[in-house]
Parts: structure tokens; C-alpha cells; sequence
């Protein structure tokens, strides 16, 4: 299991063209932020905003949840510090990948706003509708997370974007600290890929994209925790992570964006009331 940081029973294959267009499509987008790394400041925020708003994008087209079952309040990547700068800051050190546990107190210290330390409690959630419980691991083998980034870094034949999925998956099961993993797990999936040379900012807004799909995510996420398949995780990430590039990719183009904004303009003057009647 990942959590055991062992080798995968299964060779997992970086062939797979969906994964190849992937790494094209990620090479793309990191032209756009070479030379201008702070543009990608505040991209969480505004996904989340433009989401809340009602545009719809690829994400939502996408994926859905079974009836009775939302999504987690995207107002939170309004109200937080926003993640790109802090982890921007750190970007010297993902280079050389220079983490350590002192390092990931400090740094979601940051983005917490408040005090972190490495958990002192266990953790758990139970099942959720169809969704099985989290099984996180336990006071025991949490210390072990720097461990199991090192093993999965050292696996062979992993595209970059593979590895930057792993990562963020161990620290999420590993849950190493008091508060915000998740968070910490978002910033070490771009510090893997910025470790790689794969991308010069941290542009891609894996959060919100994840809050949308929150129930394929934590359907894949949990599967994981109880199966540590690899190759099944990243068989059950890889549309995710295609709609969170294909979100970005319409974020850039202002050509699209445009339209989706004036479609949504169309659709909310629908609704609204005419001399007593509706559009």
C-alpha cells in the first residue's frame, strides 16, 4: 500500500496518451508563467469566484454527484490566504526538493494563519453515502511521509504529472500535521512538478477543481487508503486532473472566457423579471 511506501505491484505506464497530452497540455500552459510567475497569484481565488458566480466550466461538464449529495462551500478560497504566493516563496527549495518536516510546520503555519505542529491525534472519516471511510494512517506511520515522498519519487517510469498525483495523494493519507494537509498537499503537487523542471509557477487550481468533483475525488482518494493499487488511483485521477487542466486552459483564453461569462450574463437575464413577467 501506499501508505507502507512500497514499489507498485503493477508496472504503471507512463505510454498512456491520455497522460502524454496531459504533460503537452501542462507545457503549454507553463509558457504562459515563465517569465511571469506572479500571474498565477490568486488563480485559486479566482476559479473559485468565477465558479461560485455560476460560469460553468469542463469541470462540471464533466462530472456530478449522485442525487442529495453537494459539494464542499467553495467561499473558503476566498476568505484564506491565497496559496500561490506562500508556495511561490518556497519555490528555491522545491527545486532542490529540500523538504523536511521543520520546513512543512513553517510553511502551513503560513497558510494556516495559526500555529502548526505534526499531528498528536488520530483521524478519521467515516463512510459517506456510496463512499467508503478515509483510512488514514495511523500516529505511528504518519512521521513516515517524507519517507513515502522520497520512494515515490524514486519509482521509475512515472510521467511527471504522475508523481505530482502521487504526492499530493501520500500526503493527504499521511495527514502528517495538526491543519491544513490539504493545503500543504496542493503546494507539494506543483513543488514535485517544479522539482521535475515541468513549471515555472504555481498556476494550476487543483482546489476548487477538486471542491467541484469533490465526490469522484473522495471516492478515489478513499479507494486508495484501503486498496494502495497506484495504478487504479491514477487511472481514477487522470479525468479529474484533465478537467482541472482544460479549466485552466479556458481561464487563459480570454476568447472563451468571454463567452462563457456572456452566456452566463444570458442565462441570469433570463430569469429575471420583465414588466411583471420573465424573459
Amino acid at each position: 500500500m501506499l501508505l507502507s511506501i512500497e514499489r507498485p505491484t503493477t508496472k504503471i505506464s507512463s505510454e498512456d496518451v491520455r497522460w502524454a497530452s496531459l504533460e503537452a497540455r501542462l507545457d503549454a500552459l507553463n509558457l504562459l508563467y515563465a517569465r511571469t510567475p506572479w500571474r498565477s497569484f490568486g488563480n485559486e481565488a479566482r476559479c473559485a469566484l468565477l465558479m461560485r458566480s455560476g460560469l460553468l466550466f469542463p469541470i462540471d461538464k464533466a462530472f456530478s454527484a449522485p442525487h442529495g449529495t453537494g459539494h464542499p462551500s467553495l467561499d473558503r478560497f476566498l476568505i484564506r490566504p491565497a496559496i500561490e504566493p506562500i508556495v511561490y516563496s518556497s519555490w528555491n527549495r522545491f527545486e532542490t526538493w529540500d523538504i523536511d518536516d521543520g520546513w512543512a510546520i513553517k510553511f502551513t503555519t503560513l497558510l494556516t494563519s495559526q500555529n502548526t505542529q505534526l499531528r498528536s491525534v488520530s483521524v478519521d472519516k467515516p463512510a459517506l453515502g456510496d463512499l467508503p471511510p478515509m483510512k488514514y494512517a495511523s500516529l505511528e506511520t504518519a512521521p513516515l511521509w517524507l519517507d513515502s515522498l522520497a520512494a515515490i519519487r524514486s519509482f521509475d517510469g512515472l510521467t511527471s504529472l504522475q508523481e505530482a498525483c502521487l504526492v499530493h495523494a501520500s500526503v493527504v493519507l499521511h495527514h502528517p500535521l495538526s491543519d491544513g494537509n490539504g493545503r500543504l498537499a496542493r503546494a507539494l503537487f506543483h513543488g514535485s512538478l517544479c522539482s521535475r523542471g515541468r513549471i515555472d509557477a504555481p498556476f494550476l487550481a487543483t482546489g476548487p477543481i477538486m471542491y467541484r468533483a469533490s465526490h469522484s475525488y473522495m471516492r478515489a482518494i478513499r479507494r486508495l487508503s484501503h486498496t494502495g493499487s497506484l495504478t487504479t488511483y491514477l487511472d481514477d485521477i487522470c479525468d479529474l486532473l484533465d478537467a482541472t487542466i482544460a479549466t485552466q486552459e479556458q481561464l487563459e483564453d480570454s476568447e472563451a472566457l468571454g463567452r462563457a461569462i456572456e452566456g452566463m450574463s444570458e442565462e441570469v437575464l433570463s430569469h429575471q423579471p420583465v414588466n411583471g413577467g420573465f424573459r
